[in-house]
């Protein structure tokens, strides 16, 4: 009984946590281009795929596509279509982690965002 109540919550919290998920995935690629954008303004010779936050913003969607595939995977009737979503959610889920993977390599190559310091002011 108790068992039924967690997965009725959960199947009911399942639709908005994907939707946030997807939107914050949405917002980290669109940041990211827009990196992509201000480094070929700067004339900097890196492809979109070497921007980390380009990377992390196709991550998240990886695993919220994973996520519905996996979870949508359990609710279908058939046995292929279920074979089918589970080993497209597996898909994802190992592109997700090279993606991450290159992402984390690439933000360790990429030089920091430094301010200049500010000049000291004499007092006086």
């Amino acid at each position: 009984m108790i068992w039924k109540t967690i997965a009725d919550i959960l199947d009911t919290l399942f639709v908005p946590v994907m939707f946030i998920f997807f939107f914050t995935g949405l917002f980290t690629l669109i940041s990211g281009l827009r990196q992509v954008h201000k480094g070929m303004y700067r004339e900097q010779q890196l492809s979109w795929y070497e921007y980390p936050n380009v990377l992390n913003g196709i991550v998240i969607m990886l695993l919220n596509l994973f996520f519905i595939f996996f979870i949508a995977a359990g609710h279908a009737p058939n046995t292929v279509i279920r074979i089918i979503m589970n080993l497209t959610a597996v898909v994802c889920a190992c592109l997700s982690i090279l993606c991450a993977l290159r992402a984390r390599q690439r933000a360790s190559i990429l030089p920091l965002k430094r301010k200049r310091p500010k000049q000291a002011q004499p007092k006086g």
